[in-house]
């Protein structure tokens, strides 16, 4: 058995023991808030119990590390980055701290009562420097339905079908809603931003995302942290391969094949890759230092 396949194996079977307790913690909860210290020092979350269980229940340090150390890697000083799928701010509020006060943050969140907690954790922060876009992001811009999951409320994603979180841990059940729709090159035009980075995390809406970005992927050429759990993970491999990005599994910290579904990933341009923005990525994330050329093309 691959490495891989091991680490997928065990992410199976620690995903059924995290959404059994999901199921019951959501039954015997109150929709209540705490706060909990965050990562980075002097930074913390007000998290509402019943929602938001995957911050609390292992405590924020547990949540998401090798995303977290690949973010921050990225990161310098002074950077324009988006947040895409900003929840309550989760990485806003380090995202906001790494650029400092010379950098700039875009946090992108449709959902309503998420958007309440991402404002107040940003406001009890200092977050200054993050600016809060109240839209879903897709492939065009409108108005469109939007999907909130029944069993949390904290997630949601574009169109009628059920979230991820509900088909974890919920019935079947979702609130469909109307939201406002922006593409990724809309909303950079508008807030007059050249982002360096960009991390994505939609629940399965990452290619829309992607395929509204052609004019910054093209231009700006930001590095991108995305997930790829949910639909469109293979669409999303071969556009950015088409774009001349390579990519990285972030769990295994193997470089991404046509044929692989990794659940989160880091994007690099080819031109960057032997930058020091790149090495400090792949050393944190443990990756090799090179990789082979493009596997697809076209």
């Amino acid at each position: 058995m691959t490495r891989v396949s091991v680490l997928n194996t065990w992410k199976d079977v620690q995903g059924r023991g995290k959404r059994a307790m999901a199921r019951m913690a959501r039954r015997i909860l109150p929709g209540t808030t705490i706060r909990l210290a965050h990562v980075e020092p002097g930074v913390s979350l007000k998290v509402n119990l019943r929602r938001h269980v995957m911050f609390w229940s292992q405590g924020l340090a547990r949540f998401e590390p090798s995303t977290v150390r690949a973010i921050r890697a990225a990161i310098r000083e002074g950077d324009a980055v988006l947040d895409v799928g900003a929840n309550i701010g989760f990485f806003s509020t380090l995202l906001s701290r790494w650029v400092g006060d010379g950098g700039r943050v875009l946090a992108v969140e449709p959902e309503v009562e998420n958007r309440g907690l991402l404002r107040a954790n940003l406001d009890s922060n200092g977050c200054g420097n993050v600016t809060i876009c109240e839209c879903a992001i897709g492939a065009a811009p409108g108005i469109a339905e939007f999907s909130i999951d029944a069993a949390t409320g904290a997630t949601g994603r574009l169109g009628t079908e059920l979230t991820a979180s509900e088909l974890a841990v919920g019935t079947g059940k979702v609130q469909v809603v109307e939201t406002r729709v922006e593409t990724l090159d809309s909303l950079c035009e508008v807030y007059q931003v050249t982002p360096s980075f960009i991390k994505i995390d939609i629940e399965g809406d990452e290619i829309k995302a992607l395929e509204g970005a052609t004019r910054i992927l093209r231009t700006a050429r930001p590095v991108i942290v995305s997930e790829l759990s949910g639909l469109g993970g293979a669409e999303v491999i071969q556009l950015l391969s088409r774009e001349k990005y390579r990519m990285w599994d972030l769990e295994s910290s193997q470089i991404v094949g046509p044929e692989d579904r990794p659940f989160m990933i880091v994007a690099i341009p080819e031109e960057q890759e032997q930058g020091e923005r790149a090495r400090n990525i792949k050393e944190a994330i443990g990756a090799e230092s090179t990789s082979p050329a493009s596997f697809l093309q076209g």
